[in-house]
Order: structure tokens, then sequence, then C-alpha cells
């Protein structure tokens, strides 16, 4: 006769152990688990399929290319938990290549979304064109957060209309190029970006934008 191992609290995949099951079947050890996936799904399963890693999670898991999951309750298929994870990545991740252009800005994602993508996809389902795969997800105002009120679904060339224009100089529609190590003078003006100069100094693209902006 086998050894009893207790696996509460052990961690296996997405998987935590709670406590021991009643269920028994074959005179196998079962185990009530918590799955660490947004459902927080909770499953009873052996201790067979958990030690051999036969089972690492509540099914929220691909395993080659079919889901292992409830796709009534599936939130990694839906078209808008990559969006989600997207923003999180490049607002939270200072690793990711596109942080430097968001979370280094100081641009965050809404706080009860960040551990929350259902609340995310649950708002975004309001939002006109969530579901068009020829639309993708924009922030209004390009220096403002993603959350309630400032997102919406447009195209790729009103999305390229709408970037940022953004002061790295303290300097209102003022930009410094650190490639070609030029100050840039640039306004949006009803949704196009209009350029008016670049200058070796500071005080030469503040003349210009005094003039002309």
């Amino acid at each position: 006769m086998s050894k009893f191992i207790d696996l509460t609290g052990q961690k296996f995949g997405r998987l935590t152990v709670l406590s021991r099951s009643t269920k028994n079947k074959f005179r196998k050890a079962y185990w009530e688990c918590i799955c660490s996936c947004p459902n927080k799904t909770l499953k009873i399963i052996s201790a067979d399929n958990l030690k051999s890693g036969n089972t690492k999670s509540c099914g929220c898991l691909f395993k080659g290319k079919t889901i292992q999951r409830n796709v009534k309750h599936n939130l990694y298929s839906h078209s808008l938990y990559k969006t989600w994870e997207g923003i999180i990545q490049r607002t939270t991740n200072p690793q990711h290549k596109s942080y430097k252009n968001y979370g280094a800005r100081k641009i965050k994602i809404y706080d009860l979304w960040l551990k929350d993508p259902a609340g995310f996809i649950k708002y975004c389902e309001t939002l006109p064109g969530w579901d068009d795969p020829n639309l993708s997800i924009d922030r209004i105002d390009n220096n403002g957060n993603y959350e309630p009120g400032n997102l919406r679904f447009v195209t790729r060339s009103e999305q390229n209309s709408n970037r940022r224009l953004y002061s790295n100089t303290g300097e209102k529609y003022i930009t410094y190029n650190e490639l070609n190590k030029l100050y840039q003078v640039q306004k949006q003006i009803s949704g196009r970006v209009k350029y008016f100069g670049s200058f070796k100094t500071l005080q030469k693209a503040i003349d210009c934008r005094n003039q002309l902006c």
C-alpha cells in the first residue's frame, strides 16, 4: 500500500490544491483544486493526473490545437483577450518593445481592468465595431489611459491619423527627435498631423510654434 502524500497547497501548472476530496473511485485519491485562470474554476482531480502532469488547469490551457476548456466560459479564445493582454504588456512590462511609447509615458490601464480581463471585455463589447476584424482598439485621447470613455474601435488609417503628438521637451507641440538631433514642431488639426518644421535649437522651434501654431 503506497504511502499517503498530502498535496494541500501544492501547485501543478495553473492548479493549486485546496483540500482532499471525498470523491473516491478505484481507490484513488482525489483533490479539490482552484485554477489561476480569470474564472478561478474549481475542479476535482485525481492525484495521479496532478502528479503526472496530465492535468495542469481547469481546461483553459491549449493542448496542441485542441481547446481543453468549456468554450462558453473561455476568455482565452475571446477576440478581445489578446487585446487586453497586449495592453497589459505595453503599459506595465518595461521589457516589451512598445513600453517606451506607453508605460514609460505613464499611460495606464484602468485599475479595475488590470487583473480583470472579463471586465475589460464586457465594457468593450458595448462599443460599436468591437467584433469587426477590420477594426482595432484605439484611445480617443492618445495621451490618455485605457479607460472607460477613452476607447473606440477604428480602422488602421483612422488610428494612424490619431497618432500621439506629445511633448518630451516641456514645450507644447515640440518634440526632440534623438535620431536626427532636431526639434520638431507638429500639431494635430482635424484629425490630421500638420508638420511645421525641424530646428537645431529649442528656441527656434519655440519661435516657429509661437508664430504658426
